[in-house]
């Protein structure tokens, strides 16, 4: 369906155009730093363009309407935003409204968005009756400084205005705590985030001791070292402490395999983990040397065995955790990278759907929200597609991967 874009989009399309035609070097030396800083003020307000944009689009629900995203998952999945990023991007562009003299700042150029999302953060934290003193010091101090060192200013001002106490910056340390694990293009995952001193202090000690060399053959760098101490903790985690059960059962490893290589020789068959990542025939052995191994067999085509008790509301244990193998644990809408969290009826139960592989899908929260909630209709093809519907008609498909 071809888009209609607005006016001003459309002559902002043809004036980069114009701009990535042009040769810089034409310019002379005296005018090309100029041109730069022009052009670093065109894309702040460009970004506030962007955030007016994002702010109706959430408040009017657009993003759920048409394609069945929330405005942030619709900012990562299909338009491909860092998760930070989204959340930033979302953030700011609801608080602008609040704070117009923020915007009216951007607006201007009179400061970047990055200073923007300071000052906004900074306001959140003060009380109604300091409100204009903290922001329009901000303000002025955003003109003539970076994003940085606004950000260093602001525990300061804060505790000089009386604002807060040395008590309440190590509150917002500890606030500001966290962890994030991403996963990267070739299966392997980043980790990055903030400790607590106590927490960072701990774990020091841990790896001290866990990561410690083997023995003068240990040739493994200190990074690797306390990767594998950390893998070390989260065994012993797993195999002692008493786990909730999730969706019904307690977590357990689950590895894939083709029921033409169960049947002939395992020696050089690869394995799969229920997130889709693919594993070597000698971490399989390894793995199934110390975990609880749940074999899950596939038939033709790679699709998982079907095992299920028809007469049943419920789906049964062999049945959710086929399907969790099938959609290599990930939602069934196209693109989600929300968190399953219901074993959906695709064919209600109301109306007569049976409790089988077929008729199952794992959804996040959010898509099973939508389904029953928002007159977004569901159904599977024969190919293994699945097809999301939304009420005017449009499809969304995502198509089944072998196991």
């Amino acid at each position: 369906m071809a888009v209609a874009y607005s006016p001003g989009v459309v002559a902002l399309q043809a004036a980069v155009e114009t701009l990535l035609a042009e040769d810089v070097r034409s310019l002379p030396e005296s005018a090309r730093c100029g041109n730069v800083e022009r052009m670093l003020e065109l894309r702040s307000q460009l970004d506030v363009a962007i955030m007016h944009a994002v702010q109706v689009i959430d408040v009017e629900a657009t993003t759920i309407a048409e394609t069945g995203r929330s405005t942030r998952s619709w900012l990562i999945e299909e338009q491909l935003v860092s998760p930070a990023e989204a959340s930033r991007l979302r953030r700011l562009a609801l608080a602008l409204p609040h704070h117009p003299r923020v915007d009216a700042g951007l607006t201007d150029r009179t400061f970047s968005t990055a200073h923007a999302h300071v000052i906004v953060n900074a306001m959140r934290q003060v009380p109604a009756e300091f409100t204009d003193i903290v922001e329009t010091a901000l303000l002025e101090l955003a003109d003539h400084t970076t994003p940085d060192k606004l950000g260093e200013a602001v525990e300061t001002l804060l505790i000089a205005c009386g604002v807060e106490s040395s008590s309440d910056v190590e509150q917002q340390k500890l606030t500001s705590r966290g962890v994030r694990i991403a996963k990267l293009m070739d299966g392997m995952h980043h980790i990055e985030g903030l400790l607590t001193p106590e927490l960072a202090a701990g774990l020091r000690l841990v790896f001290d001791q866990v990561a410690a060399p083997a023995g003068d053959h240990d040739d493994r760098t200190v990074p690797q070292r306390q990767h594998d101490a950390l893998g070390e903790i989260v065994t012993h985690y797993l195999t002692h402490a008493d786990l909730p059960a999730v969706n019904g059962e307690r977590p357990r490893l689950v590895i894939t395999i083709d029921y033409t290589a169960l049947e002939q020789n395992l020696r050089d068959t690869c394995g799969e983990l229920p997130a889709g990542i693919r594993i070597g025939p000698d971490t399989v052995r390894r793995l199934a040397c110390d975990a609880e191994i749940l074999p899950a067999v596939l038939g033709a085509n790679s699709a998982v065995l079907d095992i299920a008790d028809t007469t049943r509301r419920s789906f049964n244990h062999a049945v959710r955790r086929a399907a969790w193998i099938e959609q290599h644990g990930r939602c069934a809408f196209p693109g989600c990278r929300r968190p399953p969290a219901d074993c959906h009826h695709i064919t209600w139960w109301s109306h007569g759907g049976t409790s089988t592989l077929d008729n199952a899908a794992w959804l996040c929260a959010f898509h099973h929200w939508l389904i029953h909630q928002r007159s977004w209709a569901m159904r599977r093809d024969p190919d293994r597609t699945f097809v999301f519907t939304n009420p005017d008609g449009t499809e969304h498909r995502r198509k089944l991967e072998a196991a």
